[in-house]
């Protein structure tokens, strides 16, 4: 008879402990579906602890953390671990990440793999958007040269063009006596892309 009702205290218990999990994940996803990201936090914490490797609960939390602000060194090993797990959302928010760290084709493949497998409409209509503001981006970046600054400290006047770049559709830079093998030329030359001119420039002394 004690055994028994030892099992059944043990049974009620149990009991308890699920309809509080369960409890406790219906707030959490309440609270997330609602946009109480700072809410949902700790509430999923205590999940975690019991279930760490739920792929719905770390992709919960992840999102919680990215739309909070919050620093989470994991976040893109939880949405990883999620995408593999069929959770699709945690697809658009990799992409989200990497295009806010700068990685802009692998943001663009997260959005490509969302745009193609995504089901809510909201994030679809996101991922299209920064998918055409990504491309605008790198066509942006394709066409923008980049600034060099030269110390002269560093580098030698006379040798600086060594550590000076630009594109091969800006033409080519010579120092003048150098291209012109004339010691008694001064500053710099500059000829155009399909070398067909070339534009002096010269060093002029001011008198005190």
């Amino acid at each position: 008879m004690k055994n028994f009702s030892l099992i059944l205290l043990i049974l009620s218990l149990f009991s308890i402990y699920e309809a509080s999990a369960q409890n406790t994940k219906a707030n959490a996803k309440k609270l997330f579906a609602e946009g109480k990201y700072e809410e949902a936090k700790p509430v999923l914490l205590n999940l975690l602890k019991r279930t760490p490797k739920s792929a719905e609960y770390n992709y919960w939390y992840a999102v919680c953390c990215y739309e909070t602000g919050d620093t989470l060194p994991d976040m893109e090993d939880r949405l990883k671990m999620a995408a593999s797990r069929r959770v699709l959302n945690a697809y658009y928010y990799l992409g989200t990440l990497c295009k806010d760290n700068e990685r802009y084709p692998e943001a663009l493949d997260y959005y490509a793999e969302y745009i193609e497998i995504g089901k809510d409409d909201k994030l679809l209509q996101r991922a299209k958007s920064e998918t055409e503001s990504v491309n605008q981006l790198l066509r942006m970046m394709k066409a923008t040269e980049r600034i060099c600054v030269v110390d002269s400290i560093v580098v030698d006047k006379e040798t600086f063009l060594s550590a000076y770049r630009i594109g091969r559709d800006a033409g080519r830079l010579y120092m003048s006596a150098e291209y012109l093998d004339n010691d008694n030329c001064t500053g710099v030359l500059s000829m155009t892309e399909r070398e067909t001119d070339i534009y002096f420039s010269a060093m002029v002394e001011e008198d005190d």
